[in-house]
């Protein structure tokens, strides 16, 4: 993967070349494993022709800075701390590099994510869950037995001020989220299954099946909505899923002439602005808006 100096900083585009990993090896990560399984196999088959503007990675950097200064934190507690595995999971050689796990009677597996507010606001995300899942897997395999899962989520864009005047928003920026644990059977079952998933994908030659592209979910896919927005207003007084619907609500009101109805085309979040392998990807070649 080629890296693109988008900032013109010497020091950060290096930083970032010297950060970057080729994920081509003999094993699967387990990070790897919880991304899109076609995601991942394109990333894998288009290595050397990708490119990666440093704009696009400096949460990553930041992100891999504070686990460098927490593992620092880490010396002399009775704990593993980036603690590298690796295991065979069915016909597949899985790693992982947890960032704590505590070795006292308490267990705990930790994981640290710099993220943002809108993130954990409602819970935390499925792909956090897999991968604490599959760190717990892994320990397991080497004799230990972690009894509780959490996220640690650092919030960068969390404002005090907010957090004053609404008792629902996170009233401090470190949130500690509880991440349900998985039987180790359903643990070893997923991971098999996804390190068959991409398996099969990198036997393909050129592109992986189409039909098994990204799920909407995996896209962060967003649908289209319709906005009625008061004149001279920016907010929206409702967001509706149809046209329909915002017609039959404008109907309702007392003045209609006074509200405009507004189409907001429904977006591919992660393929647009989050995922690495965009321009190499048959699906949104022919999908892309």
């Amino acid at each position: 993967m080629k890296i693109i100096d988008d900032i013109g900083d010497p020091v950060i585009t290096n930083a970032a070349r010297r950060w970057l990993r080729d994920p081509r090896g003999q094993h699967f990560s387990v990070t790897e494993l919880v991304s899109p399984t076609w995601l991942a196999a394109l990333r894998r088959k288009h290595w050397d022709g990708l490119e990666q503007p440093v704009s696009q990675m400096m949460w990553a950097l930041m992100g891999s800075a504070l686990h460098e200064v927490l593992h620092k934190g880490a010396e002399g507690t009775p704990g593993l701390s980036e603690h590298r595995m690796t295991e065979n999971i069915g016909d597949s050689a899985i790693t992982g590099a947890l960032d704590y796990y505590s070795l006292d009677e308490d267990g705990t597996l930790v994981d640290y994510k710099s993220t943002s507010v809108f993130a954990v606001i409602e819970g935390h995300k499925l792909e956090w869950e897999q991968q604490l899942n599959g760190y717990a897997m892994l320990l397991r395999t080497q004799g230990h037995s972690p009894k509780r899962l959490q996220i640690k989520a650092m919030l960068r864009d969390w404002y005090r001020s907010k957090a004053s005047r609404d008792p629902e928003y996170p009233q401090t920026n470190v949130v500690t989220l509880d991440i349900p644990m998985w039987p180790d059977e359903q643990a070893q079952a997923f991971f098999k299954e996804r390190a068959a998933l991409l398996t099969e994908a990198l036997k393909v030659r050129g592109e992986p099946d189409l039909t098994k592209a990204c799920s909407a979910e995996e896209r962060w896919a967003k649908p289209d909505t319709w906005a009625v927005v008061k004149a001279g207003n920016q907010r929206a007084s409702r967001v509706l899923a149809s046209e329909v619907e915002a017609f039959a609500w404008l109907a309702e009101q007392k003045n209609p002439g006074a509200y405009l109805v507004e189409h907001r085309p429904g977006e591919n979040t992660r393929c647009q602005f989050h995922c690495p392998v965009s321009r190499v990807c048959g699906w949104w070649a022919r999908n892309a808006t």
